[in-house]
């Protein structure tokens, strides 16, 4: 038994999205973009950061996690550029920071950034 439009709609073309909504091919379409977006900016953070002799774990999350040997120093050290990363310390982790997958070039910005930290 349908107990909604939406269900009703979604039973009778096939498709359905979050809750049984119905999903149109513009959703679809801005999902698979948004993926691909995080995929690069995940791969700029990374190939980036190794560039400047830091390991980003291997993920597939929206964030990276990358030993900086200190977090809390890295994370401050980054505010005067604008730039905020999380310090994984509260986690256990306090060599490292999480970076979030944004967009492309704001990864570029908090690369450059680090890269500014290193010669500094």
């Amino acid at each position: 038994m349908l107990n909604s439009v939406g269900a009703a709609a979604c039973a009778s073309d096939g498709r359905s999205g979050a809750g049984g909504a119905p999903t149109s091919g513009k959703v679809r379409r801005a999902a698979i973009q948004h993926r691909r977006t995080e995929h690069e900016s995940r791969r700029l953070l990374t190939d980036g950061l190794a560039r400047l002799g830091l390991e980003a774990a291997p993920a597939a999350a929206n964030f990276v996690l990358v030993d900086v040997a200190d977090g809390a120093l890295f994370r401050h050290a980054l505010l005067p550029h604008g730039l905020v990363v999380r310090d994984c310390a509260s986690f256990g982790l306090p060599a490292c920071v999480r970076i979030a997958c944004r967009l492309p070039e704001e990864c570029r910005r908090l690369v450059s950034a680090v890269a500014q930290l290193g010669r500094g």
